[in-house]
């Protein structure tokens, strides 16, 4: 019961890392004056449990005059992330977890504490001209001991060749044997054009910082297939880049069928690489399609661990079709190999939501936004639960942001409905809601328009609205039943018991079909 922003500041004094806690004690005064204010994020809690062939590559830092080589040394430490992780015996932490240590003064044992691993491989990166240095050692975190150390001389077209050496020497400082088809995947090439590779990882990091991807990204993105051609990692970037504008809800859904050929394609241009299924699943999972969004999600997870992205729409789809416990089982593997990444958090929060769990996990829904402030997804996640907490001013500075940033978003004209409905506001949030056609929306936001209407009372038209998102793919029966606070109203309406048994019988069919397709280890067939 204690109110969000409170459990923040409390959280905030118990952060391990002393840059995350109060500088002073005038400091803490002010925030505890304004607890209606965001909380601050707090430090994650050591790991205890630490496997010997757990290991974190920090971000390689880039020692070239060019700052505008931080995306290249970046991006080198992603494709050694990315090949150590297809190592069956070893378990990687993600990049997203890893870059949070970018310039990071911590020691080695305090990382490895957070991250639970056992060893971290730090480097640098030198790039002038066409000239290439990279330095790499690997760390164990236990007593701060060096256990392997190297420098690599080259040009920018050895590049593939030195990263796949770093790769294998640490796999051999590590005491690992490959498998004859990891071996032979740390031998294979994506690009054949170092310039191409180049404009590749400036464009996969723009990609993560954008809102939604932009005509200038677009450009980037052909400049590079004009170098390399059409090869799989370049097409899968591309229709990234299309998802990206479907996820913020101003992209055209009726490509959704063009998206799946292209992922299909991807599949069987690169059956051994993850994007194809990661393209297939997020189609699927647009479409409402929960056993298919599932099981492709967890092909492009078989194929790379360290895929936060599908982890965190796999477990977003269970929660959607109600399997809470498989949610749950998802978002902890997803926090184990991605501890600090915003989506992580994010996922670690929500899934209790539909358990009604949401007042302590507010202050992970902070983090999260202070982790990645510019994502107004997470943000609209903030202010639709600072909304139903009764933090109804810090819900408004949330929406204000949102809409701010993308007027049109319609997330945030849902926010602000809400928002406005719940301040009374009747006359407002029908203005943002009458005449809006829902159906290019997905079955989330379809829901929560739902919840907008009935706020305000409407509640033959927020059954119906809520009858559409179930029948789109969003059915979390016991959520409907007990945590939502919005449809209260609608509980006692007529047609509501029959809506409840609609969304159980379709959890149960997903959760019959899914059966046995889930876990590290499962490789289902798409």
């Amino acid at each position: 019961d204690v109110p969000p922003a409170v459990a923040g500041i409390v959280s905030r004094l118990l952060a391990l890392e002393p840059g995350d806690r109060h500088r002073s004690g005038a400091e803490l005064a002010r925030e505890l004056r304004t607890p209606s204010a965001p909380a601050a994020p707090a430090a994650v809690p050591p790991r205890t449990e630490v496997a010997d062939h757990a290991i974190a590559v920090l971000p390689f830092v880039n020692m070239s005059t060019d700052a505008e080589n931080e995306y290249f040394s970046d991006g080198l430490t992603e494709e050694i992330i990315t090949d150590l992780a297809r190592i069956g015996a070893l378990r990687v932490t993600s990049r997203t977890s890893s870059q949070r240590y970018k310039g990071s003064a911590l020691g080695a044992r305090e990382i490895g504490r957070a991250l639970g691993v056992r060893h971290i491989l730090t480097g640098s990166v030198r790039r002038a001209g066409n000239a290439l240095r990279i330095s790499a050692q690997l760390i164990d975190t236990a007593d701060d001991r060096q256990r392997w150390a190297e420098k690599y001389s080259g040009t920018m077209d050895d590049v593939f060749d030195l990263q796949e050496r770093v790769s294998r020497e640490i796999v051999r400082a590590l005491g690992v044997s490959l498998a004859p088809e990891e071996d032979r995947r740390l031998a294979r090439r994506g690009f054949a054009h170092v310039e191409a590779y180049a404009l590749f990882l400036e464009a996969r990091e723009q990609l993560r910082s954008l809102i939604v991807v932009n005509a200038a990204w677009d450009a980037l993105v052909a400049r590079a297939i004009a170098i390399e051609g059409e090869v799989p990692a370049l097409v899968a970037l591309r229709v990234w880049g299309r998802l990206s504008r479907l996820k913020a809800g101003v992209g055209d859904r009726g490509g959704l069928d063009d998206i799946e050929r292209q992922a299909r394609e991807l599949i069987a241009l690169a059956p051994d690489e993850p994007w194809g299924y990661g393209v297939l699943g997020y189609a699927a999972f647009e479409r409402g399609h929960t056993v298919q969004a599932v099981t492709a999600f967890q092909e492009a997870i078989a194929r790379d661990p360290t895929d936060t992205q599908s982890r965190f729409f796999q477990a977003v789809a269970l929660t959607y079709a109600g399997m809470v416990e498989e949610a749950i089982d998802a978002s902890r593997r997803l926090m184990a190999i991605d501890p600090l990444a915003p989506l992580a958090l994010l996922m670690d929060a929500i899934k209790s939501w539909f358990i009604g769990g949401m007042a302590a996990s507010m202050p992970a829904v902070h983090r999260a936004v202070a982790a990645d402030p510019g994502n107004l997804l997470i943000r609209w996640t903030l202010a639709y639960g600072l909304t139903a907490m009764g933090d109804l001013d810090a819900a408004q500075r949330e929406v204000d942001a949102i809409r701010a940033a993308m007027p049109e978003m319609p997330y945030g004209v849902q926010a602000d409905a809400l928002l406005r409905a719940e301040r009374g506001d009747a006359a407002g949030a029908r203005a943002l809601v009458d005449g809006l056609d829902l159906t290019p929306f997905d079955q989330h936001l379809t829901f929560h328009f739902a919840e907008v209407y009935a706020v305000l009372g409407e509640l033959d038209r927020a059954l119906d609205v809520m009858a559409l998102a179930i029948r789109k793919g969003f059915f979390p029966a016991p959520f409907f039943a007990s945590h939502c606070r919005f449809i209260a109203p609608l509980r006692a309406h007529p047609g509501f018991e029959a809506l409840l048994q609609e969304a159980e019988a379709r959890g149960a069919e997903a959760r019959r079909a899914l059966a046995g397709t889930l876990g590290e280890g499962a490789r289902p067939t798409v």
